[in-house]
């Protein structure tokens, strides 16, 4: 492995870590951001427990926990899905999608729209490439398409 990828994935790390300043327990928590920004995209045939954990790479239950907190503070609003009996559909409550406008993410946002539009792209580029190899690695398919949406 070569001392710059390794270095570079630090930073990547670093850079998304440090944006999520606020670690209270009364505040969102980053997997809860995630999932908030999950369904701001997501279609309600894919806004189900199941479809955003199998997203997020995580099992069920960190999911549904997370999932409860956030109906808790009145961020989602959860139903009883028609088409399955035990399924369950998550939506973003007008809450919700009022606390999206101060997604910390937005602000890694911000810091590359400041860049020059061709190192922009490249930047763009890469992490959809790197993300289609993890897609690969994994055998899934769905990540990659929800991702250019």
């Amino acid at each position: 492995m070569i001392k710059k990828d390794v270095a570079a994935a630090i930073l990547m790390e670093k850079i998304v870590r440090d944006v999520y300043s606020n670690k209270g327990s009364r505040e969102v928590q980053p997997l809860q951001w995630s999932i908030l920004r999950y369904l701001e995209r997501a279609s309600a045939n894919s806004s189900d427990l199941t479809s955003i954990a199998r997203f997020l790479g995580l099992t069920l239950s960190p999911v549904s926990r997370a999932v409860q907190t956030l109906e808790r503070r009145g961020l989602v609003t959860k139903r009883p899905d028609p088409q399955s009996g035990r399924a369950v559909v998550v939506s973003l409550s007008s809450e919700g999608l009022a606390t999206l406008e101060a997604d910390p993410i937005l602000k890694i946002a911000k810091k590359i729209n400041v860049l020059p539009e061709d190192e922009r792209e490249q930047f763009r580029n890469a992490l959809r490439s790197l993300w289609l190899l993890a897609d690969m690695e994994n055998g899934d398919a769905d990540g990659a398409d929800f991702a250019h949406r």
